[in-house]
């Protein structure tokens, strides 16, 4: 909603640098914003975006929801991962319930989660291998 693009950098897949958020004015090619997490412990990644495109969503061990507006990374998470493998997520454009797909133990069959806005599960359904693309059909 501001025009602007948003990056996530998780930090490279062993952890050597910190995440961070960094968000770009496509019309002067600058960084307006730079936002880094305090650990490399931390693994951000996958990012979507609310209806509104007010609040961006990803997942860190949880899904985190952050309004573009603040100035710092989200502390807590509106879920935690609870003993699930989330592996990619996305956000219903119509109704903003969060979708995530859970890689189960990445051999047998996963789930597809679907949770409220506010981080409430309403249902899940059973997927293949290492489900991961979610897309929305709109009419």
């Amino acid at each position: 909603s501001d025009g602007f693009v948003y990056v996530l950098c998780s930090g490279g897949y062993d952890h050597y640098q910190l995440p961070e958020l960094i968000v770009i004015n496509p019309s002067s090619n600058t960084i307006t914003r730079t936002l880094q997490w305090t650990s490399t412990s931390d693994y951000p990644q996958h990012l979507a975006k609310s209806p509104t495109g007010d609040t961006i969503l990803f997942l860190n061990n949880g899904v985190f929801a952050y309004p573009i507006c603040n100035s710092s990374i989200p502390a807590s998470p509106v879920f935690e991962a609870g003993g699930t493998n989330l592996y990619n997520l996305a956000v219903d454009p119509q109704n903003a319930d969060i979708y995530v797909t859970d890689a189960g133990d990445y051999v047998s069959d996963g789930n597809l989660k679907i949770y409220s806005s506010a981080g409430v599960l309403k249902s899940t359904v059973q997927a293949g291998r290492i489900p991961s693309s979610i897309v929305f059909y709109i009419k």
